[in-house]
C-alpha cells in the first residue's frame, strides 16, 4: 500500500501534473482564477517549437524557441502546444506565477522529440514573465523567452534576437574609439609590468 503525507499548506495549491508518451505538463490550470482576475478575459492558443534549427542565426547559441516573446491581456486562458524537434529534453517553463494557484509559481511543458500541450491562466497584473528551459545550461545556450502580460514591466535580458547580449554590448554614452584605446593602453601597461618585474 502507498502512503502519502501532505503538508497542509501545499495541499491548498493546485498541483496538476499530466503526461503522455511524448511530454509532461506541470501546473495545468483550466479554471482557477489567479488573484485579481474576476473572469477569464479571453482564450489564446500558441504553438511553440524548440530545437537547434532555431538557433542557427545566433552564433553563440545551441538551441532556442521558434517564438521568443508573447503578449497577452491579463487573465487570459492560454493553451500552449510545445513541440521539441531535438532528441534531447527541452522545457517551456514560466516562472513567477501566483503560488496560490501554481505550485512553486510555475507552469511547465516538457518534451523529448515530441509534443506536450497544456493550459494555464495568466495573472491580473501588468508584468513580464521569464520563460526558459530549466535543464542545466539550456537557458544559457539559448532557451529563453518572455511573456508580457498587459503593459508588462520591462523586458527580460539576453533573449536571442530580441534583447541585448552583454557580450559586445555598448553601454549608453560609451565611445567605442575611447574604449578601444583604453584596451590597448591596458594591454601595453600589463605587458610592460610583466617584462619589468620578470626580467
Amino acid at each position: 500500500a502507498m502512503v502519502m503525507f501532505l503538508n497542509p499548506a501545499s495541499a491548498q495549491m493546485n498541483i496538476d501534473m499530466g503526461s503522455s508518451s511524448a511530454g509532461i505538463v506541470m501546473g495545468q490550470n483550466t479554471d482557477t482564477l489567479p488573484p485579481g482576475c474576476n473572469e477569464i478575459s479571453g482564450q489564446e492558443n500558441r504553438t511553440v517549437e524548440a530545437g537547434k534549427m532555431f538557433a542557427e542565426e545566433y552564433p553563440s547559441k545551441v538551441f532556442t524557441y521558434s517564438e521568443k516573446s508573447y503578449e497577452f491581456e491579463p487573465c487570459t486562458k492560454l493553451t500552449v502546444e510545445f513541440t521539441n524537434n531535438d532528441d534531447i529534453r527541452h522545457q517551456w517553463m514560466v516562472h513567477g506565477l501566483p503560488e496560490e494557484v501554481y505550485s512553486m509559481g510555475m507552469f511547465t511543458l516538457e518534451a523529448t522529440n515530441g509534443t506536450a500541450e497544456g493550459t494555464f491562466i495568466l495573472p491580473a497584473e501588468d508584468e513580464t514573465y521569464l520563460v526558459h528551459c530549466g535543464l542545466p545550461q539550456h537557458m544559457q545556450k539559448g532557451m529563453k523567452a518572455q511573456i508580457i502580460v498587459g503593459e508588462g514591466d520591462g523586458e527580460i535580458s539576453n533573449i536571442p534576437g530580441r534583447t541585448g547580449n552583454p557580450i559586445g554590448y555598448e553601454y549608453p554614452g560609451q565611445d567605442s574609439g575611447v574604449m578601444a584605446a583604453a584596451s590597448v593602453l591596458t594591454a601595453l601597461v600589463a605587458g610592460f609590468a610583466v617584462t619589468y618585474f620578470y626580467i
